[in-house]
């Protein structure tokens, strides 16, 4: 069978869009637990990453959060760039981090342990948003990730045996 590098490359986006499991949980404010405009509630992203014998290990695993709202040209939300983990816009880990406390309606976090083994899973506590207007908002978060290369294309790997047979006399 004959593979070539952009069937690994589809074979990881696969992999990651199927086996990996994003959860983002209720977005809560202190004491009433109703969100209303000029409150800043909170929420946690986790991530969980396929157990064997399916699962495989993840490395630069970055959370993707955005909002989306049903008002247009007003917006209900914001999120507020945590202080930790480091967030930017893109996906670029050499573009400029964010400033924390800073509103924005879209962010990657680029946290410290940005490995996920085979069936763990890894949480990003403490996420905050704020409520600027009445409205819908729909949290929604996916991850970036990458598989080891050392897993793609195991050190040591070896093939078949080339041989010759011949006769002494």
């Amino acid at each position: 069978m004959t593979v070539t590098v952009q069937d690994i490359a589809s074979a990881v986006g696969d992999y990651i869009a199927t086996s990996v499991v994003t959860t983002v949980s209720d977005v809560v404010v202190s004491g009433s637990g109703v969100v209303t405009p000029g409150d800043t509630a909170s929420f946690s992203v986790e991530v969980t990453n396929a157990a064997a014998p399916q699962g495989v290990p993840l490395i630069d695993v970055r959370f993707h959060l955005s909002l989306e709202d049903n008002v247009e040209d007003q917006d209900v939300a914001k999120l507020l760039v945590p202080a930790s983990p480091p967030s930017r816009l893109t996906t670029n880990e050499n573009d400029p981090t964010l400033v924390p406390g800073q509103r924005v309606a879209a962010l990657v976090l680029y946290p410290a342990d940005d490995t996920l083994d085979i069936g763990a899973s890894l949480t990003v506590d403490g996420l905050e948003i704020d409520a600027l207007a009445l409205g819908r908002v729909l949290v929604t978060c996916h991850v970036h990730a990458a598989v080891p290369q050392s897993y793609l294309f195991p050190p040591g790997a070896r093939n078949e045996d080339g041989s010759v047979k011949f006769t002494v006399e």
